[in-house]
């Protein structure tokens, strides 16, 4: 896509892993190096050392293989680590918002990594400083390591106000069935909708052994909120794990609280902190889109917002137990020879660069615990029946060699240039050339110009690392703009008719560069053509794109952004033909269900309030 200031930025990627027997710092390093599309700005590890009870971290700015060498990864020693890599959404581009970040509890230190965007951060921030909490950063992530770090009864009063609000949000969506709905209203006719009378997590202060849980839960007093966790554990020893945990639906798993099922074998582990409560404390208070990684002394933990909006996924790697050796899959291996260990990651590309195999990914609400014992699974929040993963993942974010709900990311961009090729085909006459702009675009672009039966060409040559340096370009350098970027490929451009095809068009600079970068280099029409349709709308999970002045699709016509750009012409792939692009590798899939997407940015229909952003 073109210039990174013009770019629908999401970008953070996140990472965790347990494996005792492995450097876990230099694992961190390569995954988060298959991650680094997802955010260049800064990048950090956080490892925690069970010898000296305590964390090591390093953070920086720039691109992973800037921050981390030999010399800085070897101090970052542990049975666990977590890593991130960022472009800033919420918060500013500095070293201090750089994350992990790191809070020093009663319990011990832990560590975060987040991606994406608190919708009520303003909200639960001024909670925060109202208790007296200093805030040293202006980023979500603080947030939440602030609430885990409390203890979960001192946000009793504000879980039942939520409660409240929930209920009356979901009779309202129901009342909104029978009452057409305002075209002004910024929440989705379609907004999920819960089943409330299953939140039943009894919040306990953690020093309370699990007898006394067992009669406080049985209270019928006003002042507790209860939630059902279902819980399902995978051994680190399992030899296959399951393609599908949490398979059978929430309403028919028995209310097992994490408070029991951790509080219940000593006297030692009658005390120990209940982080699954913690989490779905702050699951059940923030709305937004997130998905986090967080290391705590005794597990590494993964949780999802209960919409899904951003992707987490879960891996495993087989270890030899002889001599620690990563088995690139554990079939046909003797069980009792090796140990599995599990992954967390926002994309699977991730998981195969260190040597692992995709599992599945983490649902929507979800809490899991990777520890010595394997992988357990808990709902934190219950799931919305309308989940809304973001549909850019599919058009742009993701890595094309990424997994995403059961479906290969290269393979859907392809199929929403088969879909585009359909809805506005090429031109008419001879020498006649379909390029791509890389890198996002080149499948989308192979798949227009084999559905159109058209030639398909390489037309522009990246270059790929001249805005990965802290070597600032000249004045004079500045003023080519594009041309930094892009090289055209002359003797495949000129006195030719060029369809250009590109993801999506944000701010509309880029691509009005590119098609005079294209006629500079000889090009006798430049035909544009977008492989989603106009954005529209400001996204507030996490996208940055927030507000409507930045987008050159509000309030123009297709036909005044294409004056704009000063293309030929210009076809967009229409939202009933970009879904049903996504939707079709959907079918038939057992691994992973059919899911609902977010799409507001080209809609406007929010599947969250955003009145409090």
């Amino acid at each position: 896509m073109g210039d990174e200031c013009d770019d629908p930025q999401e970008k953070c990627g996140v990472f965790g892993l347990y494996a005792p027997e492995l450097e876990v710092s230099r694992m961190a390093f390569f995954a988060l190096v298959a991650l680094q599309h997802r955010g260049q700005e800064s990048c950090g590890i956080a490892t925690y050392d069970p010898k000296m009870g305590n964390v090591h971290i390093e953070t920086g700015m720039g691109l992973v293989n800037q921050v981390f060498t030999e010399s800085t990864l070897k101090p970052l020693k542990g049975n666990m680590a977590i890593g991130h890599t960022r472009y800033s959404t919420a918060g500013k581009s500095t070293i201090t918002n750089a994350q992990p970040v790191i809070v020093q509890t009663l319990h011990g230190q832990i560590g975060i990594v987040q991606n994406g965007n608190l919708t009520k951060a303003r909200m639960l921030r001024n909670k925060l400083l109202e208790r007296g909490i200093g805030m040293f950063r202006d980023s979500d992530v603080e947030i939440i390591t602030q609430m885990l770090a409390a203890n979960p009864d001192e946000w009793r009063a504000e879980r039942r106000n939520s409660a409240v609000t929930q209920t009356n949000d979901a009779l309202a969506r129901l009342s909104s069935k029978h009452t057409p709905s305002s075209p002004s209203s910024k929440t989705s006719s379609s907004a999920p909708s819960e089943d409330l009378s299953s939140h039943a997590l009894h919040f306990e202060t953690e020093d309370t052994p699990s007898s006394s849980h067992a009669s406080s839960s049985s209270s019928s007093s006003s002042s507790s909120f209860s939630f059902p966790i279902p819980t399902v554990h995978l051994p680190s020893s399992h030899p296959s794990p399951s393609e599908s945990l949490l398979s059978v639906p929430p309403s028919s798993i028995l209310a097992t609280s994490p408070t029991s099922q951790f509080m219940q074998s000593s006297p030692t582990a009658a005390r120990r902190i209940n982080w699954e409560a913690r989490l779905s404390n702050f699951m059940s208070l923030a709305d937004g889109a997130y998905s986090i990684c967080v290391m705590t002394p005794e597990a590494l933990f993964g949780a999802r917002d209960f919409l899904g909006m951003r992707p987490l996924c879960i891996g495993k790697l087989t270890i030899n137990k002889s001599d620690n050796a990563i088995i690139p899959t554990a079939e046909g291996v003797p069980a009792d020879t090796t140990i599995t260990r599990y992954i967390l990651a926002s994309e699977s590309c991730a998981i195969k660069t260190i040597g692992g195999e995709y599992v599945r990914e983490v649902k929507p609400g979800e809490i899991v615990r990777i520890d010595e014992k394997g992988l357990t699974s808990f709902i934190g929040r219950a799931p919305s029946p309308s989940p809304a993963l973001c549909v850019f993942e599919y058009v742009y974010f993701s890595r094309p060699d990424s997994k995403l709900e059961g479906q290969l990311i290269h393979r859907v961009r392809q199929r929403l240039g088969e879909q585009l090729a359909l809805e506005s085909p090429p031109p008419k006459g001879d020498d006649v050339c379909v390029i791509g702009v890389p890198d996002s675009s080149l499948p989308a672009a192979l798949g227009y110009a084999q559905k159109a039966g058209v030639p398909y060409s390489e037309g522009l040559c990246k270059n790929r690392y001249i805005h990965r340096t802290f070597i600032q370009p000249s004045d004079q350098l500045r003023k080519l703009g594009i041309s930094l970027k892009f090289n055209p490929l002359t003797e495949n451009i000129r006195g030719r008719k060029i369809v250009m095809v590109d993801d999506s068009i944000v701010r509309g600079s880029t691509v009005r560069s590119m098609i005079t970068l294209l006629r500079n280099a000889g090009a006798v029409e430049v035909h544009v053509r977008i492989s989603s349709p106009p954005v529209r709308h400001p996204c507030y999970m996490g996208v940055d794109m927030s507000t409507y002045d930045q987008l050159v699709g509000h309030n123009r016509t297709e036909e005044q952004v294409r004056e704009y750009i000063g293309a030929d012409s210009l076809g967009y792939l229409t939202h009933d033909g970009m879904m049903k692009a996504v939707h079709q590798g959907l079918q038939d899939k057992e691994a992973e269900p059919v899911g609902g997407h977010c799409s507001a940015c080209f809609t406007g229909a929010y599947p969250l309030d955003i009145n409090d952003w």
